[in-house]
């Protein structure tokens, strides 16, 4: 697929930078599959980091083509291609919540992902994705609060 950058007249290849993106974010931690009869391969990250996978490590870890499902309308390790909106920092969540249904909204969100992984999604160095949204919404919800939901920054990606 060819567009047009606004700001030269050369043509931009859009699927060869998607690919690149993709390959450097899945480059040596992401499993990969190579399962070619698969229905739903045209459309699973696993599949299309399979096909360009680099060549030089000698070993990958990959999709067992024999497990029973893999392959099949109802594969359980299929990861959709579709780019999510991520959601980063809760730094801004707190601003216009009382402090009681703050401080009850943060234990609550402690309580279900960890200290860890709470802090590290406050601060915005581990995206916040669709599902880890809605629990959000949850908890503020259960908390009390119906006002909005403020993140720090959003950015469109696949969701790993």
């Amino acid at each position: 697929m060819k567009a047009r950058n606004n700001n030269q007249s050369e043509p931009v290849f859009l699927e060869e930078k998607l690919q690149e993106q993709l390959l450097e974010k899945a480059k040596g931690h992401y499993l990969v599959c190579f399962i070619e009869h698969c229905p739903l391969h045209s459309h699973c990250l696993r599949w299309l980091v399979g096909q360009h996978a680099d060549t030089f490590p000698v070993s990958l870890t990959v999709v067992n083509p024999r497990h029973a499902g893999i392959g099949t309308e109802q594969c359980e390790m299929y990861c959709s291609d579709e780019r999510v909106t991520m959601k980063y920092g809760l730094t801004r969540l707190y601003d216009d919540i009382p402090a009681r249904k703050a401080t009850a909204i943060r234990h609550q969100l402690i309580e279900r992902w960890g200290r860890k992984f709470y802090f590290q999604m406050r601060r915005g160095d581990r995206p916040i994705t669709p599902a880890q949204q809605q629990d959000v919404a949850d908890v503020c919800s259960s908390c009390g609060w119906t006002g909005s939901i403020v993140y720090d920054a959003e950015d469109s990606d696949w969701q790993w």
